[in-house]
Parts: C-alpha cells; sequence; structure tokens
C-alpha cells in the first residue's frame, strides 16, 4: 500500500503576518495617497486656470463699466439741458434742442457682467474648486452687487417706458421718425435742422413730461453709485487673484 505524504509547511510567525499585512496596508495607503496628490495636482492646475479666467472677465467688465457710465454720464447732461430750457420757458425758440433731447433720452444702455468663468465654476460644482476663502467671499458680494445693480437697470427701464407715455401729447411723431440718420450704422439720432411746432405748449403737459425727465434722472444718478463701487470691487478681486495665485500683473 503506497502511503502519499504530504509537504511540511512551515507555519509562519506572528511577527510576519503582522509584516505582510503592514506592507499591504501600505501599499494601500501610498497608492490611495498619490491618488489624492494627482487630483490636488489636476484641482490646483484647473483652479489657476480659472482665477486666470476670472481675472479675464473682471477687466471686460470693468471697461464695460466704463463705456456705460459715459454713457448715463451724456444722459445725465442732457437731462439737465432738457430741464433748464423747460426752466426758462424756452418752448418756443429751441424747440429743435427739445425734439432731440426728449428723443435722446429715452436710449438706454445697461451693464451686464461678463459670467463664463463663474458660470463654469457654478456647474463644476459651486465654488468648491476654490481653496482661497477670501476669494470666494469677495466673489460672493461682487455677484451680489451685480444682482442689486440689475435691479436698478431694470427700474430705469420701467421708468423709461412711462417716460414714453406723455410724449405724444407734445411731440410731433413725424418729426421724431425724420430725425432717424439713416446715413450712418445702428441707431442715430440727429436734431432737426429747423424749430419744429410742439404739438403741446400745455405747462401741465410740460410739467408731466419734466417729471418723467426727473425720474430717470434719479435712476441714473443711483446707477452711477453702483457702477463705481462694482468697478472697485472688481479691480480690488483682480488684485486679490494676482497676490493669491502669483498671476502676472498688467
Amino acid at each position: 500500500m503506497e502511503v502519499h505524504h504530504h509537504p511540511h509547511v512551515e507555519k509562519k510567525s506572528f511577527k510576519e503576518y503582522l509584516l505582510e499585512g503592514l506592507m499591504i496596508f501600505l501599499a494601500v495607503s501610498m497608492g490611495f495617497i498619490a491618488e489624492n496628490v494627482r487630483e490636488r495636482i489636476s484641482d490646483s492646475a484647473k483652479e489657476n486656470e480659472y482665477m486666470a479666467s476670472l481675472k479675464e472677465d473682471l477687466k471686460n467688465d470693468i471697461i464695460s463699466i466704463k463705456a456705460t457710465m459715459e454713457f448715463k454720464q451724456t444722459g445725465l447732461k442732457r437731462s439737465d439741458t432738457l430741464m433748464s430750457i423747460l426752466r426758462a420757458g424756452n418752448t418756443n425758440t429751441q424747440t429743435a434742442e427739445l425734439y432731440y433731447l426728449a428723443r435722446s433720452l429715452s436710449i438706454r444702455n445697461y451693464f451686464y457682467t461678463n459670467d463664463g468663468t463663474i458660470q463654469q465654476l457654478k456647474n463644476a460644482g459651486g465654488f468648491r474648486m476654490i481653496r482661497k476663502r477670501n476669494v470666494i467671499d469677495s466673489l460672493q458680494k461682487y455677484i451680489s452687487s451685480i444682482g442689486s445693480l440689475y435691479s436698478l437697470q431694470d427700474m430705469e427701464e420701467a421708468v423709461i417706458t412711462d417716460y414714453r407715455k406723455p410724449l405724444g401729447k407734445i411731440f410731433d411723431a413725424q418729426v421724431f421718425n425724420s430725425m432717424y440718420d439713416s446715413t450712418r450704422p445702428g441707431l442715430v439720432i440727429k436734431k432737426p435742422g429747423y424749430n419744429p411746432t410742439l404739438l403741446s405748449a400745455d405747462k401741465f403737459d410740460l410739467n408731466e413730461f419734466a417729471m418723467k425727465v426727473v425720474y430717470i434722472k434719479g435712476v441714473r444718478l443711483a446707477e452711477m453709485g453702483n457702477y463705481e463701487s462694482i468697478a472697485k470691487r472688481a479691480a480690488r478681486i483682480i488684485a486679490l487673484i494676482e497676490k493669491e495665485y502669483h498671476l502676472e500683473k498688467e
């Protein structure tokens, strides 16, 4: 009868088992750490890209704000000139100016932020990508101030819509129509080359019209303060981004 002998297997000591377990644990841990490091490097690179893009958006915001402020400042001067003519009672000798100012005053120009990067950040999970708390706080305040400005601009739109209502009582639509300069691109208004007749010089009609002008001036003055504040906020965030992310100053 043939006897089969089982090979002798040397039993491992407790220390050997412990060492093997420790080696497995270290291998898994190192893999986990390496993956975390790769993710952090990737997230850091993405964050820097977002911040560089955000900086460009803010720079464009400042340019847009300055252009809008120049337009509003022109509108404020026109409203003051118009009110001076009405106050002086020159509604017969300066009607060409009245027609031009009345029509030009209803032209609007609003500011809208360049929010491409902000929208990308929101789609990527809010501001999770931004690690700098001071940058997040400044950006959230900036977004809030933009919202307040948009409310003012909506108010201006409503005021201008209301402003147009009494125009038909005072001004001739045919004269308004002739004031479009079709030789130039876009909406360009030209002053009449003569003094057209007003449909009404009634003091109550003129006062109703003047009140609308005052309301437009008021909301635009409020906007001017907001534009200036937002431009300063944008400049501060740009400086903060340059400092925190070591971006080159321009």
